[in-house]
């Protein structure tokens, strides 16, 4: 028997998912910056 691995995750993993991360993230728009933060969010959302 096979399964495939992203129907496995799915399953098992079918709830909004999020880890910390230490990167810097950064949002500009015409110049003007709108977002800065060094306290960010890696967030996966499921299906």
């Amino acid at each position: 028997m096979a399964t495939q691995l992203s129907r496995e995750f799915q399953r098992r993993l079918g709830e909004l998912r999020f880890e910390p991360t230490e990167k810097r993230v950064r949002a500009i728009s015409g110049g003007r910056t709108f977002a800065d933060s060094r306290r960010t969010v890696l967030v996966w959302e499921p299906n």
